[in-house]
């Protein structure tokens, strides 16, 4: 069949191999895997179907891999990941494949981007330590109700002082804040595995220990 003239989910779905229920691979391994058969731009982004039956969908500069017969099973891309109570499998056949892809898509990539924002948060809030002084130091226990309002008043404080750090940084500063400060690896060891060198590493950590400063 001519994945050309293909209008439906439906058809498009039992034109291609199944994907089963196994990992969805990364974006490098999908392309080791398998071919492009299908390139099409939509309203809000690019989605191109490969010939092993997963999608990538690309929508400003990010990208995400998913299965073409995954998308009746909403379960896999929501909030959580998990499959909710009441969330059946879906049958959209008859609609275009087009928007079920690029609905499942979006989907997927506000998943990661949610994922990802959590995963800054609980490291940071329970690794970073500031080398500027910044006092993180838990205050004494007591057991009346002002304290704990004091407490959870503190807390507040110390999480919207973090989210601010957190905003001032790139991506790659960010991976070597984790891997410098609460990975524990060397400079060396740091610039191997982003590929940069040595003086290139200084100059990051430079720019990252000025902006860190400004919260001292």
């Amino acid at each position: 069949m001519d994945l050309e003239q293909i209008v439906s989910y439906g058809e498009l779905r039992d034109a291609l191999p199944g994907t089963g229920k196994g990992r969805v691979p990364r974006l490098n391994q999908l392309k080791k895997m398998a071919r492009v058969v299908l390139h099409r731009k939509t309203a809000s982004g690019v989605i191109e179907i490969y010939s092993n039956g997963f999608f990538t969908f690309e929508e400003c500069g990010r990208v995400t891999v998913y299965g073409v017969d995954r998308c009746e099973r909403p379960e896999t891309y929501t909030c959580n990941g998990k499959k909710e109570a009441g969330m059946e499998k879906l049958d959209l056949g008859e609609y275009p494949w087009e928007v079920i892809l690029e609905s499942a898509g979006s989907a997927r990539l506000e998943h990661n981007a949610d994922s990802r924002r959590m995963c800054r948060e609980v490291i940071l809030y329970d690794n970073f330590e500031f080398e500027n002084n910044i006092d993180y130091s838990l205050p004494p226990e007591h057991e009346s109700r002002e304290a704990e309002e004091e407490m959870a008043a503190w807390k507040a404080e110390r999480n919207r002082r973090m989210r601010e750090v957190l905003s001032t940084l790139t991506e790659k500063q960010y991976q070597i804040v984790i891997m410098h400060r609460v990975q524990k690896m060397t400079q060396e060891q740091i610039a191997t595995k982003l590929g940069i060198s040595r003086s290139t590493l200084r100059n990051q950590l430079r720019t990252i220990e000025k902006k860190l400063n400004k919260f001292a």
